[in-house]
């Protein structure tokens, strides 16, 4: 919880609302399991019944945006329903949607089923949210024959859809996704210390890690996964793909691979693979000519501060007479992580930034006294991609 909580601190305050949170006691266990997939946990999953209208998601992010989102001049209800429900049929096949801006009408349809709904008189987040709940009402009576679709999703659909229409850093992280988001941020997890992603249709290795499971058991940069233990990847999300290796480090799990060349096999090779702990580097440096030492910080994570003071000591103790700090590509992370960062530069008291919400009080982030690394020259280099914790 420590780590959630202080994610939970917006770097950028004053620009978005990120909604992030566990949004109900069934979501919260299927969370949780990501840590540990396997297929007969995703199918309990899935044959949990899910009360779309109920709108549990819908209605929170709703009464997050009244609350707290900082431009209020952006929040317009109809648009919002509008586009969640142009979410909704994009992500579902057999809902169709027809708009009929003269009659201030919405005509929605699945199958040989249809109903119309107002618009014009959404003008409050009450009337959004209710407006939302008979829709999702005629959808849960009409999607129950689509064995392959989970409400959830459905729900997840409408807000993000909504959510768009404020602005495009605003959104609702789906458990999944969220989980994802705490791990890359925590700096290391039960793995097996390999990057994938889906290249021409296929699940494809990107880069196994050094003196990881993957690197150890053969893995290379270009190996296509065909199948792990014993669920084929073909039409495999990348979400899956990544919850089903990763897991408990000592756990065992079968991946199968093809190679495209060099090789004297052509059917899929399987690799027995024990899960360890992985541990993500998000600082690396080296000395420069003149004694300039160099630092690339490559996101704020759980342990960058440790990692980054590690790194000082080291070009200290090779007489370091000035830092490049290389902040490019740094997308952010932890807002803590960012202004422990700064103490190791900065006396104790002094203001490093501070946040303030449209609701909210300001609160002012401090140097804690640390400044152990008194410099003349430093030098931080950024770019385009270097935002949020970078911006500090």
């Amino acid at each position: 919880m420590k780590h959630l909580q202080r994610f939970a601190t917006p770097v950028l305050a004053l620009v978005a609302v990120v909604l992030a949170f566990r949004l109900s006691q069934s979501d919260h266990r299927s969370h949780a399991q990501q840590a540990d997939p396997s297929a007969s946990a995703s199918e309990s999953r899935a044959r949990e019944p899910y009360g779309l209208s109920q709108v549990r998601v819908l209605s929170r992010a709703i009464r997050e945006v009244s609350d707290g989102y900082v431009d209020p001049d952006r929040v317009n209800h109809q648009r919002m329903f509008l586009a969640g429900l142009n979410a909704i049929q994009r992500s579902v096949a057999p809902v169709m949607v027809d708009y009929r801006e003269a009659e201030g009408r919405v005509y929605l349809q699945v199958r040989a089923e249809r109903a119309s709904f107002a618009v014009s008189d959404i003008n409050s987040p009450w009337a959004l949210t209710d407006r939302f709940r008979r829709v999702f009402e005629f959808l849960e009576a009409n999607l129950g024959g689509e064995s392959d679709l989970d409400l959830r999703d459905v729900e997840y659909a409408a807000v993000n859809g909504m959510l768009r229409t404020l602005d495009p850093h605003t959104s609702l992280l789906t458990p999944d996704v969220f989980e994802e988001m705490r791990m890359s941020t925590h700096g290391e997890f039960g793995g097996l210390g390999i990057v994938i992603s889906i290249r021409d249709g296929h699940l494809t290795v990107i880069r196994p890690m050094p003196n990881t499971p993957a690197s150890r058991g053969g893995l290379e940069r270009g190996d296509r996964i065909v199948k792990i233990d014993a669920e084929s990847t073909l039409n495999m999300p990348l979400a899956e793909a990544v919850s089903r290796l990763r897991g408990e480090p000592g756990s065992p799990v079968d991946v199968w691979f093809t190679r495209a060349s060099g090789t004297t096999w052509s059917a899929p090779r399987r690799v027995r693979l024990v899960r360890a702990i992985i541990h993500i580097e998000s600082v690396e440096h080296r000395m420069l000519a003149d004694n300039i030492g160099y630092v690339k910080v490559s996101g704020f994570q759980g342990n960058t501060t440790e990692d980054l003071q590690r790194a000082l000591v080291a070009l200290h103790r090779d007489n370091m007479r000035g830092l490049v700090l290389d902040l490019r590509g740094n997308p952010g992370g932890y807002l803590n992580e960012a202004t422990d960062l700064l103490s190791q530069f900065f006396s104790d008291g002094k203001l490093l930034v501070y946040t303030k919400g449209r609701t909210e009080a300001r609160r002012d982030y401090k140097s804690n006294g640390r400044a152990r690394f008194n410099l003349q020259s430093i030098a931080v280099l950024i770019d385009e991609g270097s935002a949020s914790a970078s911006e500090i």
